[in-house]
């Protein structure tokens, strides 16, 4: 796993898993993904299961499903902010100032996730890379 560390939140994939069974996860899978709760980390799940063994490698086959995400602390989404801040600025430039502010604003990972949602039309359209950049670098920090 990346971080053991970090909190660990369900993903609306494992959302989805747990109310529909639609991806048809191995039972074990299932339980442990039942009980990440978006408040406990990594660490925290090891340790909670560690009579049945080690869940290091069921996190991380969950993680690289998709069907559960590390949250980022608060300063790594200040750092983080800061960061797309700089990069949408590079997209936009000076004219884009009032959409920077509102990033900037933004007071968790989930508001920026939707900030960028909100925003991804206009920024897929600017011409060469610019706009793509911005919207990678937010997907690989906000996830």
């Amino acid at each position: 796993m990346a971080n053991l560390y970090a909190v660990l939140q369900k993903t609306e994939k494992g959302t989805e898993e747990i109310e529909t069974r639609m991806h048809k996860l191995d039972q074990r899978l299932r339980n442990i993904l039942i009980v990440v709760n978006g408040k406990a980390t990594g660490t925290e799940l090891v340790q909670k299961f560690r009579q049945i063994g080690d869940v290091t490698p069921v996190l991380q086959q969950l993680l690289a499903g998709g069907f559960i995400r590390e949250v980022a602390s608060e300063a790594d989404f200040k750092d983080a902010r800061v960061a797309l801040a700089q990069s949408l600025t590079d997209a936009l430039g000076p004219q884009g100032d009032p959409i920077v502010m509102q990033l900037e604003g933004c007071n968790s990972p989930e508001d920026a996730r939707a900030f960028v949602e909100r925003h991804r039309p206009t920024l897929e359209k600017l011409p060469g890379p610019r706009g793509r950049a911005f919207l990678e670098k937010a997907r690989q920090l906000l996830g």
